[in-house]
């Protein structure tokens, strides 16, 4: 099944190397790494898995609403795992975010909320000249901080709710 999933994630990546650029490279070593982006009201880690270190920068979140959600959950697993143990086939102008989840409370308990009853996504709110921005919860505040950094300011770039 996740060798479908990467397939279809193939697919989908594969006008980014028109647009990464598909010269040749000279072969280098595969950019791999883990890291926690932050932690949530319980203290579980908000993970993140990076494949590639290419400037076309792409995340892939699999879950927000937690127990709702659970199903792209496994799904952001299977593709992390997949290009984890194969990441030659991301092109090489890409790198990959994955986040699992960024409600691992809501994941754990089953529910749409956080533990302390937040809906994240209610609770991250954006316009359409910034970056999406938080309105109180800490939870969104490491995800919000840090999606920014993925891409140099520009005037033209548009964030939007989906």
């Amino acid at each position: 099944m996740y060798r479908r999933l990467a397939l279809l994630a193939l697919a989908l990546l594969a006008p980014l190397v028109v647009i990464a650029g598909a010269a040749p490279r000279p072969a280098r070593a595969a950019v791999v790494r883990d890291f926690v982006l932050g932690t949530s009201a319980q203290g579980r880690p908000i993970q993140v898995v990076q494949v590639g270190d290419g400037p076309r920068k792409l995340v892939v979140v699999g879950d927000t609403h937690g127990g709702p959600e659970a199903n792209t959950y496994q799904l952001t697993l299977g593709l992390s795992e997949h290009f984890r143990a194969n990441p030659e086939q991301v092109p090489p102008g890409v790198r990959l975010y994955f986040i699992p989840t960024i409600n691992p409370d809501g994941l754990a308990i089953g529910w749409r909320f956080d533990a302390a009853g937040v809906d994240l996504n209610r609770n991250m709110n954006t316009t359409s000249t910034a970056a999406p921005r938080t309105t109180g919860a800490p939870r969104c505040r490491a995800p919000m901080a840090w999606w920014p950094t993925l891409a140099a300011p520009s005037p033209t770039r548009s964030w939007r709710r989906g």
